[in-house]
């Protein structure tokens, strides 16, 4: 299926919803049931015989399924072509039609129903639709330029066979509303940075028993292991790192073989230091539990000046050649009295988790990529101070509306402006006025306002801009960018040629990789990989650091479909996959050297498609 015929689909979604809400009358162009002139005999000879009000086969009669019917059991005939395409009816031992007369009564009914919608076309209900959580993390970077993890804010989002963007399940309690507020507060104060800010610790969890032995994309080249981490700083100052869990005893491990430890703030080295000389090696053994705290106690409240905004933090070890420790390449474990190659140091390093924690000594917030983004004018004077702040909040207000505003739009974020203004300074009252924003229902919500003369039960077309909100969350899960908002200001989006280059357009920018991430990840149910825990007995190769590579694989393949126009049946037959060097000795391929996912050619049809895939596997297998 190219894009050019996925664009029909996407219309189709955009436009008309189904049969569930068609009207029940019947147009006076008679032309839906002239397709099944000739047709109606085809239900006497194969299906009434089942399909009656004595039988009732299957809960359904088609007795009195007539022309009218095409009209008001619109949802009931689709089941009957599903059905039919399927070969599920007629059932085995019944007399059962040839191919032509199948595809021939399938074929009329469709431009019967298709005819229906052309001459009815009712989208039914929408909702009013409240942001998800993925939603709004993406609106929040697009609007403001800072990244948050929603499910550090907000709470989980119900679903609805598996996905969690219907509407009829997105409601609000009165505490979801008290985090939602909370949210704008946390986001608006993370934009802007704060130059006084107290110092507060996050922590970082990592996979105790993870492989550190493989270079991790986006950490300097010449290391292995470790975690790569993104964190928002709030002010420029002194803060502290601290490293968990890189030597243990009883079972002794990180100290076999001496290893170094560096810390990076965007590949600048800040900190470096060795462990697992023989001395730590003898503690450890001799010392047990206080040796290990004396080692662990080397690697804590490491300070180093950072300046505000989001920082890529690497900590990570210095790649040392196998051939110069003393440990054994590969492992065994005993599996059923076999021995079984486990890939790996067993009794290296490891790390638990890392936490950052400050700032100490603040010095101002220098200039982050979210201040720019935000501040768009800046007051030499008091009295530009008003008129400076509304142009930055009618900004930002039009992105988070998603349309341009008036100054009724701006009227509460200008009342928190001034009450911020008040009492603190200039950057005081943009806060407020953004967090004002952040939590308007305005932002929150999506929704489509009928006419002011339309009266219960009428139809309307949804406007333009409407339009644009429901195209950008449908494609991208996310807002509309001003390309998109200008054409439909204009008018232009509702024309059928301009709609189709928009849809075009937006599947071939970055942003539609959310067809993947989020559809694609929610059809196949991804999560359910942190539902499973392998056995070790029988899976001693797996660690759990491979589920974010198992992601990764599914993730670039899916893209590769979509992106490469590729037909849709390839998401089950293509023989190629993206693998870094990890999941490559996992699969037992040995064809990829480092932490960079590279595309491969598969030889094994095991592994071709959706259902070769780790990701897959692993959701659907057994719980262990």
């Amino acid at each position: 299926m190219k894009i050019k015929y996925l664009t029909g689909s996407f219309l189709l979604v955009l436009g008309v919803q189904g049969f569930d809400q068609a009207v029940a009358q019947t147009p006076e162009n008679h032309m839906p049931e002239e397709h099944m002139q000739g047709q109606w005999q085809f239900l006497d000879n194969y299906c009434f015989k089942c399909h009656n009000f004595d039988d009732y086969a299957g809960g359904l009669s088609l007795e009195f399924m007539d022309a009218a019917s095409l009209y008001t059991d619109g949802t009931q005939w689709e089941e009957v072509i599903r059905k039919l395409d399927a070969g599920m009816m007629p059932p085995a031992g019944q007399d059962f039609p040839s191919a032509e007369e199948r595809e021939e009564f399938v074929s009329a009914l469709e431009e019967s129903l298709d005819a229906v919608v052309e001459q009815n076309p009712v989208s039914g209900t929408v909702a009013l639709h409240r942001l998800n959580r993925t939603e709004y993390a993406a609106a929040v970077e697009e609007i403001l330029g800072v990244k948050v993890n929603p499910s550090d804010m907000l709470p989980r989002d119900d679903e609805s066979s598996g996905f969690d963007n219907a509407a009829s399940v997105l409601k609000v309690s009165p505490s979801f509303l008290e985090q939602y507020v909370m949210a704008a507060r946390d986001v608006s104060v993370l934009a802007l940075g704060k130059p006084d800010a107290a110092a507060t610790g996050l922590v970082y969890s990592g996979a105790p028993n993870a492989s550190q032995n493989l270079h991790i994309d986006g950490l300097p080249l010449g290391t292995r292991g470790g975690m790569l981490i993104e964190h928002d700083f709030p002010a420029d100052g002194e803060y502290e790192f601290t490293v968990e869990g890189l030597v243990g005893a009883g079972y002794v491990w990180g100290v076999m073989d001496e290893n170094t430890l560096i810390i990076t703030v965007d590949d600048e080295k800040v900190f470096q230091s060795s462990f697992g000389d023989r001395e730590d090696l003898r503690a450890v053994d001799v010392d047990q539990a206080e040796g290990v705290g004396r080692i662990n106690d080397r690697f804590k409240n490491i300070r180093a000046f950072v300046k505000a905004g989001r920082h890529k933090i690497g900590v990570t070890f210095i790649a040392r050649s196998s051939a110069s420790i003393i440990e054994p390449l590969h492992g065994f474990v005993p599996v059923d009295g076999m021995a079984v190659p486990v890939q790996g140091v067993s009794d290296g390093p490891r790390m638990s988790n890392v936490t950052i924690r400050g700032p100490y000594n603040p010095q101002g917030v220098s200039s982050t990529a979210s201040r720019e983004k935000i501040f768009i004018c800046y007051p030499e004077q008091r009295s530009e101070e008003t008129a400076c702040g509304q142009r930055i909040l009618a900004n930002i207000a039009s992105k988070a509306f998603r349309r341009p505003v008036s100054e009724s739009d701006l009227a509460g974020a200008m009342m928190f402006f001034e009450n911020g203004r008040s009492e603190g300074n200039f950057e005081d009252g943009i806060q407020k006025g953004i967090m004002a924003i952040m939590a308007s229902p305005k932002f929150l919500y999506r929704a489509h306002t009928p006419p002011a003369d339309a009266r219960p039960g009428d139809t309307f077309e949804i406007n333009d801009l409407e339009l644009a909100s429901r195209l950008s969350f449908f494609l991208w899960s996310n807002q509309p960018d001003e390309e998109l908002i200008q054409v439909a200001v204009a008018g232009r989006l509702s024309d059928p040629e301009v709609l189709e280059q928009q849809v075009l357009r937006m599947l071939a920018d970055p942003k539609a990789r959310a067809l993947v991430t989020n559809f694609a990840f929610q059809w196949l149910h991804v999560d359910g990989m942190e539902q499973v825990s392998p056995d070790k007995t029988i899976f001693p190769q797996f660690t759990y650091d491979l589920i974010p590579d198992f992601e990764k694989e599914l993730e670039l393949f899916i893209g590769s479909i979509f992106e490469e126009d590729r037909p849709v049946t390839e998401l089950l037959t293509a023989n190629h996959t993206y693998l870094n060097e990890r999941l490559s000795l996992h699969y037992g391929l040995n064809v990829v050297r480092g932490g960079q996912f590279q595309k491969v050619t598969l030889d094994n049809p095991q592994r071709f498609g959706l259902l070769g895939k780790g990701a897959v596997l692993m959701t659907t297998s057994y719980a262990n």
